[in-house]
């Protein structure tokens, strides 16, 4: 049930003043640092310049969301600046970050500076430390079609500890014709990049214009705004959840126009239970896709719940006033409680005999659905499920591809749930918060499977710093593996599993069963690689299909590391006074067989949240203000056994 609001959409809103634009936040780990943002006018004008030396801020980027205002629907840009501190002794006691964006288009220039403050200073700076994230949150500040310069330093300022960056936003789109979707018009981006309305679409998101309850009628109504007319967007998918459980509980497709407000109201809910609503673009009729790659984003309420509403307490009423009793009163009154107790009796006979009646045909009934050939499945409540490993492969050859495809079967088929992702840096550097929301959210352990390094190949300095800082390089669920043994100057590998030698013990620490019959294909392919034949006991050569499984265990364990120099010393990651304590996993493992000591989650994660028109069983792990973090994820494709 939905009602359609006429509403005129508003373009962007110019700058007036910062502080009436801007909904500042600053974010870090609360038991680290925190910090916090003043006024450009309440930041001291002089201060001792020192010299910072080679340190600055690091991992800046900039993430956007297209949102419509709750009041006017006028869209604007929701943006994100994020940064880092770099690991090392600093040579000054850093008190906070100044942050200055320069408009570099059009003749009235504006520059906004803003200083956030630590609350306490840093010295120097760790492990745990590093993973407290910055960011400036900033609304309506960047406008579509123009270019900002932005500089990040640190405070108190000086020589160095500075990062710069750029920010170009591309017009907003011009009349889209929807009927003519495979020949949009596409606005260019710099030179090597193209935007089109449905890369524009990806990054729009929805919001609450209000949320309505009715404890009286047990229901609740829910407004949100609808897509503009240039994004193709014609179809959603609301969906009513479970707060406490992330169960869906109502889940309604809605065809709506542009430009419009439209509500949706969800009756008979129970009183008590935590709610949250969410909105997610859904593929249109004639199966077409308004998002790239149908990634569309989710935009979650905040959670909600009914109050019972409680009738009056009674009002009291004054006591009769009883005559005096008679002698023959009292034998009236006996006489009416011993009536009273034989009619309890009797009706407590009745429920006992009517209860062991029902017990009797309950049993009946079990016994008949048991005895059954086809006996129905009655479904649990909480249906059980399980969590995901994550493969990321970082291949350098085209033989190292075709290994990482065996590993992901060969884990599959050992009855883990697999992920497979190909890396590709550009495209997770574009989309950083949908990848980390989806690595958060759905797996259970990450696989970080690199490649050999080829002679005439360079690893460009920190690109794997930048790549663990996106994971949490301390994060237990991370585990390095590696065709031979890696050697890196990242900080962050403690152990490596050379791959196919560790092969009982990565499967271990991925909590699955290691066969050794479903890892023939990689030692094969491992085989190919390094042009090695397989040797019998006479010396001769010897069919794969003719060893046993106890020799192909024993292959498993030397023969891909015959070229390169195995380590198998755990390179430990010395950190100073952690803030955040590290939680460590025994894993055991054995020989021969399988490892199985492991007990997996019982709560199945999916891919993010995909717009089709059955229902997703996805929740979003946070439960933002106007989806302040609904950032949609990449595609990866399951492997199934």
């Amino acid at each position: 049930m939905h009602s359609i609001l006429p509403l005129r959409l508003l373009w962007l809103i110019s700058a007036v003043s910062a502080t009436q634009l801007l909904d500042i936040g600053c974010s870090s780990k609360p038991h680290v640092i925190g910090c916090r943002f003043v006024r450009s006018s309440d930041i001291p004008l002089t201060s001792p310049s020192i010299d910072w030396g080679h340190f600055a801020p690091e991992d800046v980027g900039i993430f956007d969301l297209i949102k419509p205002n709750v009041t006017t629907g006028a869209l604007a840009l929701e943006s994100k600046i994020r940064w880092k501190v770099p690991i090392g002794q600093l040579p000054h006691e850093l008190l906070g970050f100044q942050v200055t964006i320069t408009e570099r288009t059009g003749e009235n220039r504006k520059t906004y500076t803003y200083l956030a403050k630590l609350n306490r200073s840093i010295h120097r700076v760790n492990n745990a430390v590093q993973q407290a994230d910055f960011f400036l949150k900033l609304n309506g500040l960047f406008k579509f079609g123009n270019n900002y310069d932005l500089k990040i330093s640190f405070y108190p300022p000086g020589s160095g500890g500075i990062a710069k960056t750029e920010k170009i936003i591309p017009p907003w789109l011009e009349k889209t014709d929807c009927d003519l979707r495979y020949s949009l018009k596409k606005h260019r981006v710099k030179r090597s990049r193209q935007i089109t309305p449905r890369d524009m679409a990806t990054l729009w998101s929805t919001s609450f214009q209000a949320i309505e309850l009715y404890p009286a009628r047990s229901s609740v109504n829910v407004t949100f705004a609808t897509a503009p007319a240039e994004l193709c967007i014609n179809s959603y998918i609301v969906r009513l959840k479970s707060d406490a459980t992330g169960q869906v509980l109502v889940t309604r497709g809605v065809e709506a126009e542009p430009n419009m407000f439209i509500w949706q109201l969800f009756e008979n809910l129970p009183f008590g239970m935590p709610f949250i609503v969410e909105v997610v673009p859904a593929v249109n009729k004639d199966g077409y896709c308004p998002c790239s790659n149908c990634n569309c984003v989710t935009t979650s309420s905040k959670a909600f719940e009914l109050a019972e509403v409680k009738a009056k307490a009674p009002i009291p009423r004054e006591p009769l006033q009883v005559a005096h009793s008679t002698p023959g009163d009292s034998l009236w009154l006996f006489a009416l409680i011993l009536l009273a107790a034989i009619v309890a009796a009797l009706m407590i006979l009745i429920a006992i005999v009517i209860f062991y009646h029902r017990k009797i045909l309950k049993t009946e009934e079990h016994l008949k659905l048991t005895l059954a050939q086809e006996a129905p499945k009655f479904p649990s409540l909480k249906e059980k499920r399980i969590k995901a490993v994550l493969i990321i492969a970082r291949n350098k050859t085209h033989i190292e591809k075709y290994m990482c495809d065996k590993l992901a079967r060969a884990l599959a088929n050992s009855g883990a749930r697999v992920r497979y992702e190909e890396w590709e840096h550009m495209q997770v550097e574009e989309n950083i918060f949908q990848w980390i929301a989806m690595v958060l959210r759905d797996v259970d352990s990450i696989l970080l499977v690199h490649g050999q390094k080829a002679p005439d190949y360079q690893l460009s300095p920190g690109s794997d710093n930048r790549l663990l800082s996106m994971i949490k390089p301390t994060d237990p669920r991370l585990v390095h593996a590696s065709w031979g043994h890696y050697r890196t100057d990242s900080p962050y590998i403690e152990t490596v599993f050379n791959l196919p030698r560790h092969a009982p013990l990565l499967c271990a620490a991925l909590c699955c069963k290691f066969i050794a019959e479903q890892w023939k294909p990689v030692l094969k392919a491992c085989e190919e690689r390094l042009k090695l034949p397989r040797i019998g006991m006479d010396s001769e050569l010897v069919p794969i299909d003719a060893v046993d499984e106890s020799e192909d265990a024993a292959l498993l364990g030397e023969q891909c590391s015959t070229e390169i120099e195995v380590v198998d010393e755990e390179q430990v990651l010395e950190v100073e006074s952690p803030i955040v304590e590290e939680r460590e996993q025994d894993f055991d493992t054995a020989d021969s067989g399988s490892v199985d000591s492991c007990q997996m989650d019982t709560i199945l994660v999916r891919p993010p949240p995909v717009p089709v028109p059955a229902p997703a069983t996805t929740q979003c792990p946070q439960t933002p203000v106007q989806a302040d973090s609904a950032y949609a994820s990449l595609n990866t494709y399951e492997i199934h056994a």
